[in-house]
């Protein structure tokens, strides 16, 4: 088989300079001087103080440069990513040279600085979340990249795409799928999708209705509430896949005995969680309610399984060799695949590949050559 992962150089190719880093940044930036945020942060803070926040994390970069959390790391993930942000950047480095994954691990550390609950953790982690998706998303128009090819272009990538069995995608975007013209795997989740916390037709959904939780989505803020993976590591994007994997499995597992009848030890257990004052034992007992009566709900599946069992060809267009480890270790633990190609776009990505994936005996390949000709 021949297989196909694409990365945002796609984007960057064919919609320009708004679709680096800094663009995106920069967009974030003006976003926050320009929007009202207010509804999405339930009228908690303003967009000015958003604005004064976000600096504030490029402040903490340099507290971070000058070793001043050294000590805050706790996993040896992190102690490798606090190395390589030291070495990365030099402490003129601009608020837009500052890399998206990076302001995750960024804030992670200012949390652990303060030793901050794990609830305002979890509500600043979603908020940098909110604010990188509206600034990606460009008020749509990175959906409609595609229509920004020539025909000419167009026809050539659509008959390379056509040669290819399976299509993945790191993109939230839909055009890679527009051009091809045929569905594609977002590994990460898409703008077009809603995270399962609010979409009613999923199960997570379905409960938070059922809980009476207002959903905030609207029509225009669709994007923001998508079911996209961010964070600041390849670990952690791959933890979230693994959580609705195996939230999945518990559900099967649960319906099979749902189907059959609970016992009643089962039925003792629920009404120990119904009862006990534990937000997560709360949280579970009412998702199995309402697994019990909506017994066709299920959550999502990112395709991470289908992307691990890939056989045959792989080939790599527009991904960092610096980003998403886990995609990369995925492919390195994957011994039916025969052949991997990297189309790099510098020098220095050809050179990181042949250095950290030296085992994996990738052949590389300059992007040109898929972009220009068509050919692989």
């Amino acid at each position: 088989m021949k297989n196909i992962i694409v990365g945002n150089g796609i984007n960057i190719e064919f919609g320009g300079a708004r679709y680096l880093n800094s663009g995106i940044i920069n967009r974030l930036l003006n976003n926050l001087q320009t929007k009202d945020y207010s509804d999405i942060f339930a009228q908690k803070i303003t967009s000015k103080e958003l604005l004064v926040v976000f600096k504030g994390l490029h402040n903490e970069l340099v507290d971070i440069l000058n070793g001043k959390h050294n000590d805050y790391c706790q996993t040896a993930e992190e102690k490798s990513t606090l190395e390589r942000v030291k070495k990365q950047y030099p402490k003129i480095s601009s608020i837009s040279d500052i890399g998206m994954e990076d302001y995750f691990f960024i804030l992670m550390l200012f949390h652990y600085r303060y030793n901050d609950p794990p609830d305002m953790v979890q509500a600043t982690f979603d908020g940098l979340c909110y604010l990188f998706f509206d600034a990606i998303y460009d008020e749509g128009r990175i959906q409609k990249i595609h229509e920004l090819v020539n025909a000419s272009t167009k026809e050539k990538l659509h008959h390379l795409f056509d040669q290819f069995d399976t299509i993945f995608t790191v993109n939230y975007d839909c055009n890679v799928e527009m051009i091809a013209e045929k569905p594609i795997y977002y590994l990460h989740g898409d703008f077009n999708t809603l995270h399962d916390q609010y979409n009613p037709g999923s199960l997570l959904g379905r409960m938070y209705f059922e809980r009476g939780t207002q959903n905030p989505v609207t029509e225009k803020t669709k994007h923001i509430y998508c079911n996209g993976i961010m964070g600041f590591s390849g670990s952690f994007k791959e933890k979230i896949m693994d959580i609705f994997e195996n939230g999945q499995f518990g559900v099967e597992q649960l319906l099979q005995k749902i189907n059959t009848g609970l016992s009643s030890v089962d039925e003792e257990k629920l009404e120990e969680m119904r009862i006990l004052q534990d937000d997560k034992l709360r949280f579970a007992y009412d998702l199995i309610q309402t697994k019990k009566n909506h017994t066709d709900l299920y959550f999502h599946q990112y395709p991470s399984n289908i992307f691990k069992n890939i056989s045959g060809e792989m080939s790599i267009v527009g991904l960092s060799p610096n980003n998403d480890e886990h995609i990369w270790k995925m492919l390195q633990k994957n011994t039916r695949l025969q052949r991997i190609i990297y189309y790099y776009k510098s020098e220095q990505d050809k050179l990181s590949v042949e250095d950290l994936y030296r085992e994996m005996d990738i052949i590389t390949i300059p992007v040109e050559m898929f972009w220009k000709t068509g050919n692989i």
